[in-house]
């Protein structure tokens, strides 16, 4: 068990505490078993404190061990007036700042978090089954998919849609019996829904932001392939359900990789593949949990957005320390150190001359290059952070990040540069960054944007989660008037304005509009549902509050 210090007042205290009771399950399907928690506390199990990603190693009779303890997302910008809102997690040992479920009215009803309070774990060949027997006489639909949360509570404030799935009656409704089913990426997922603001962040103290995200976590299942087989993906969707604008918003994904033995790693980036990745620093790999003298390499890799910023950190309260304050954690993502300097070239990367927004670019094996090893830095408990480029992030808005985690053992043997290196922790590096560049083609060539697609046979369902949520509607709450707007190149055919009552209080046919301006003034205050027809015949839905 990894222990994480912090301090108070000068004296030190280890803390193994966060909070309990949050559901987990295991996205297990090819070489790499990963934990998933419905806090998007990712790949720890947050009762025990146990590392959950489990790479196999190489040599006979090793246990499994893993290469990252914990793993989670960072999110924050800067409101209309100039107010900064931060989300982040790192071990939730002070608190939390992610809550299981969607956004909601009220997030404390016992309906509300037995439903939320869990993981969703589906496989391809469950679905393939479902919809060849759905319509079959005696067919039970299996669990898995029955609980499929595609459609939220819209009384509780939920949003209509939630997980994507196919609809096969396009009445946006998930139901199973009548032929829908889940839409997932990959021959296994894991489905997570949490949101920021069910209640006060704890872990940065930051104010809010109001967002909902939407998590799938991904593997395909293969025969003899070293990069697939050690590879996984996440499918991160965000949703700005607040009514501010963001600028400056920026998402990291922030990673504590132990490759076994926790006390001896090194960082790097990689700017030109969009990752970084943590390698072995003393050459073998003997401690607690250690892989022995055939460690791996760990890479983050970001599929759809090039990497702003990769930083490292280490695990002490110095300015190049853990952070803990909101101000801290946007300091981080924006490549900038505890005390406001940037990192730098050359050294540690603090108090240089050079702003450098990638640390440790240079490859281990080329001496001439900066990296942790040609500056002989001790090796030790590394964590880092990459972010995406800052965005405006406009209410009503939906953003979304693939990202691929890859592991890979190098040869004993291996020639780079001219040079001739012996020792596989670092040989490692050139194998995983050809294997990372190996996965963004098979993404590029593949993978639709941030598109979920489901194929059925030579079939491609095309009715999915993007579609679904076509539009952007705001403000809400609203007051005065109430804004649609199409995206992706849609346009409005007809839009409804529904109480929850189920009765049809306005019906505007804008005249295949990409932007439609609905009058609310005169409405009684309440939730409502908008439903809108797209000139293609695809439908999207979205809970509004009219105040």
């Amino acid at each position: 068990m990894k222990t994480i210090s912090t301090f108070f007042c000068g004296v030190m205290f280890s803390l193994n505490v966060f909070a309990q009771g949050a559901f987990t399950d295991t996205l297990n399907i090819n070489s790499i078993s990963a934990i998933y928690s419905a806090t998007s506390f990712l790949f720890a199990n947050p009762d025990t404190y146990e590392a959950g990603y489990v790479v196999p190693g190489t040599e006979p009779g090793q246990e499994a061990n893993t290469t990252i303890f914990v793993s989670g997302f960072w999110m924050g910008g800067m409101d209309q007036l100039g107010g900064l809102h931060v989300a982040a997690q790192t071990y939730r040992q002070l608190g939390a700042d992610f809550f299981a479920g969607p956004i909601a009215t009220d997030y404390a009803s016992a309906a509300y978090t037995d439903r939320y309070n869990r993981v969703w774990v589906v496989n391809k060949a469950t679905i393939d089954e479902h919809i060849a027997n759905w319509n079959t006489a005696g067919y039970v639909v299996p669990a898995s998919i029955a609980d499929w949360p595609g459609n939220g509570n819209v009384a509780n404030g939920e949003a209509q849609i939630l997980a994507p799935f196919f609809d096969r009656d396009a009445n946006m409704m998930y139901e199973p019996e009548k032929g829908d089913y889940p839409i997932i990426r990959g021959d296994e997922a894991v489905f997570i829904l949490v949101n920021d603001a069910a209640e006060t962040h704890t872990e940065t103290d930051g104010d809010q932001l109001g967002f909902e995200l939407h998590i799938m976590a991904y593997a395909y299942k293969t025969v003899a392939d070293p990069v697939m087989d050690y590879t996984t993906f996440l499918n991160i969707k965000l949703i700005n359900r607040s009514v501010n604008t963001y600028n400056n918003f920026y998402f990291g994904f922030f990673a504590d990789p132990d490759l076994g033995d926790y006390n001896d790693d090194y960082v790097g980036s990689d700017s030109t593949l969009a990752s970084f990745f943590a390698y072995n620093g003393d050459g073998a790999d003997d401690g607690f949990n250690g892989y022995g003298s055939h460690p791996p390499a760990m890479g983050f890799t970001f599929l759809n957005h090039p990497m702003h910023m990769f930083k490292y950190y280490q695990n002490d309260f110095s300015n190049v320390g853990n952070p803990l304050t909101a101000e801290d954690h946007y300091n981080y993502l924006q490549g900038k150190w505890i005390d406001g300097s940037f990192q730098t070239y050359g050294g540690n990367g603090y108090g240089g001359a050079v702003p450098e927004n990638y640390m440790f670019p240079g490859h281990p094996l080329d001496t001439t290059a900066w990296s942790m090893l040609s500056e002989e830095l001790i090796p030790k408990d590394m964590r880092g952070i990459g972010s995406i480029r800052p965005i405006s992030f406009n209410s009503g808005d939906t953003a979304c990040v693939d990202i691929a985690l890859t592991a890979t053992f190098g040869p004993e043997v291996l020639t780079y540069g001219g040079i001739t290196c012996y020792i596989p922790a670092f040989n490692a590096v050139e194998i995983l960054k050809q294997h990372i560049a190996d996965v963004r083609t098979w993404y590029d060539a593949n993978v639709d944007a941030c598109a979920i697609r489901y194929e059925a046979g030579d079939e491609v369902m095309t009715v999915e989660q993007e579609l679904l949520t076509g539009a952007r509607v705001f403000p809400n709450p609203a007051s005065g008037s109430l804004r649609v707007e199409a995206i992706d190149g849609k346009t409005i055919a007809t839009i409804q304005l529904i109480q929850v009552n189920g009765q049809v209080v306005q019906t505007l046919q804008p005249g295949s509009a990409s932007i439609s301006i609905i009058p609310v003034e005169q409405l009684p205050a309440g939730l409502y549902q908008v439903t809108i027809l797209f000139a293609d015949g695809t439908h999207a839905a979205e809970s509004i509050v009219i105040q």
